[in-house]
């Protein structure tokens, strides 16, 4: 019947139909040449990805994922690490995602493949965080200059804390606001009924405080309306931004009016906050004048990449490498300033936390401190050198607490292979810091506080770091995301934990005492306690 059908066609038409059959078959003969070629150079490029073993991972469910299994985190992750190993895969809602548990993990990925795992999840509210244009949130991918801007940023804070002048004054400005820290927490204590106080909201304005300095040259009465602004911004964006990731992960809860609040709230906060840091740029640039530093903003507008900001402020994108706009400059103000007050305000409390719990290591910085400047005498960062016990602490506070116990999700932007592992392109990836920081295997005894850890004797008798031991655990990250404010973040809980102990006692409430556990934000925070200091040069008995 067929051909009966072909022969009644007219002569045109069944030339025509041949040379179109005849084209759509070299076309296909064509397509699954491209197709296998594009198999096997990227076979080629993979090399051994090809050959690596495939993740392993608990059961996912649809939509959610392995959400509705991760009761409290890092936790949660450090049990599956148990049964499934240091690298395995889950889902958070849709999202393909890496969770690593170990260092040698960490730093194989972040470290050896450090352009791969430098990524950012593209998510919503990334877009209204430093208006889009900060550094914390994009990468290559979203900014094509991410690298020179990181690398800006990283340059322009490691001077402000080398430079003669300028380390100079971050001394002043810390110690300032060290000073005020302990007499406001000493004077409010004696007022209390209790005769104890929660420190921390004294900690957060005296913190805030110490990054205006930084950051603007300025500080500011804590009853002042701007100040005061900032302070709030904080605390609200605090008790949101938790929600953050579960939304971008799973849009679908924003239809819970619960989580649709959270996220008109955290899109308002972050509105809020980068303002605020915008009105803040505009007085500092009021003001400036070439060559003279008087804080962060003075240092990073002393580059040719942003001298045009000093004769007149653009607005409006610029997509020229060679100078930064406004918002450029200030999104990566809004990254620096919103980064280092919550970290601050974290390791200071936790500082107090376990000064409190444990007594008798508190003495032993004291004794320190005392041997290097006599009983009247004043610390300065220059002595940190010689204050080897007092740094120890601060890393073992750092270390024990793992207060970044898991990190801001990374995106790999390309296939590799960690550990045996195919980790496919464009996978989220999770760092379990609590997991490195806490592994028995490295670590002797690791849920126990042990400054000593970190020490040993030289060959002189003398108490020094160890620094092999220091870049084990993990708090500033490493590789392209490491955070380039831990050398500011180093300097004040030097300087704090030395000053406070050596001027004062710090006694705890017994009703409120300092307790296990913590509050998880932005970053972990210790159980409320309440507190007291006082001047050892008023204790009647004159102990030591």
């Amino acid at each position: 019947m067929f051909p009966n059908i072909w022969n009644n066609l007219p002569q045109q038409f069944q030339n025509d139909l041949a040379t179109t059959a005849t084209f759509g078959t070299l076309l296909i003969i064509l397509y699954y040449i491209y197709i296998r070629n594009i198999r096997k150079n990227a076979k080629k490029r993979r090399g051994s990805v090809q050959e690596a073993k495939r993740l392993d991972g608990p059961f996912s469910w649809p939509i959610v994922g392995n959400a509705s299994q991760i009761s409290d985190g890092h936790i949660t992750f450090c049990r599956w690490a148990e049964k499934y190993g240091p690298v395995y895969r889950i889902k958070l809602g849709t999202h393909f995602t890496l969770v690593l548990n170990s260092l040698s993990a960490i730093k194989q990925a972040i470290n050896q493949h450090r352009d791969i795992y430098s990524g950012r999840p593209i998510f919503k509210s990334n877009e209204v965080v430093s208006f889009g244009r900060g550094v914390a949130f994009n990468d290559r991918t979203t900014m094509p200059d991410w690298h020179k801007r990181k690398g800006f940023m990283v340059k322009k804070l490691h001077l402000y804390v080398v430079s003669s002048e300028t380390k100079q004054k971050l001394e002043q400005n810390a110690t300032k606001m060290i000073l005020y820290l302990g007499t406001t927490v000493e004077q409010q204590a004696k007022k209390s009924v209790s005769g104890y106080i929660d420190p921390a909201d004294i900690v957060k304005t005296s913190i805030g405080n110490f990054m205006c300095l930084v950051c603007f040259g300025r500080s500011y009465p804590v009853t002042d309306e701007v100040f005061l602004r900032l302070l709030s911004n904080n605390k609200e964006f605090g008790e949101v931004a938790g929600m953050g990731n579960r939304i971008d992960t799973m849009p679908c809860l924003k239809i819970m009016p619960k989580y649709r609040k959270a996220a008109k709230e955290f899109e308002t906060l972050s509105k809020r906050i980068r303002n605020w840091v915008y009105e803040r740029f505009d007085e500092n640039l009021a003001i400036h004048e070439r060559g003279e530093c008087k804080s962060l903003v003075d240092v990073f507008l002393q580059d040719d990449w942003t001298s045009n900001l000093i004769n007149g402020c653009q607005n409006g994108s610029n997509h020229s490498n060679s100078r930064m706009n406004k918002i450029d400059f200030v999104a990566l103000f809004v990254d620096i300033f919103g980064a280092g007050q919550d970290t601050l305000v974290s390791a200071q409390l936790f500082i107090f936390h376990y000064m409190l719990k444990y007594p008798s290591i508190a003495k032993k910085i004291r004794n320190e401190v005392n041997r290097v400047i006599g009983k009247n005498g004043t610390i300065s960062i220059v002595d940190r050198p010689s204050l080897p016990y007092t740094e120890a602490v601060v890393h073992e506070v750092f270390r024990h607490s793992s207060l970044t116990a898991t990190t801001i999700p990374h995106r790999t932007l390309a296939d590799s292979v960690v550990q045996g592992y195919h980790v496919p392109s464009n996978s989220l990836v999770l760092l379990n810091f609590y997991a490195v920081n806490h592994d028995p295997n490295f670590w002797k005894s690791p849920e126990v506080f042990h400054p000593e850890r970190f020490l040993l004797h030289s060959l002189e008798g003398r108490l020094e770091l160890n620094k092999n031991i220091i870049n084990k655990y993990l708090v500033f990250s490493s590789g392209a995301r490491k955070c380039p404010g831990d050398e500011i973040t180093f300097h004040w809980l030097i300087l704090s934990t030395s000053i406070l102990l050596h001027k004062y006692d710090l006694m705890q409430d017994p009703n409120y005492p300092a307790t296990e556990g913590e509050n998880f934000g932005l970053t972990a925070r210790p159980q409320p306690f309440k507190m007291k200091l006082v001047r050892r040069h008023e204790q009647s008995n004159g102990t030591s």
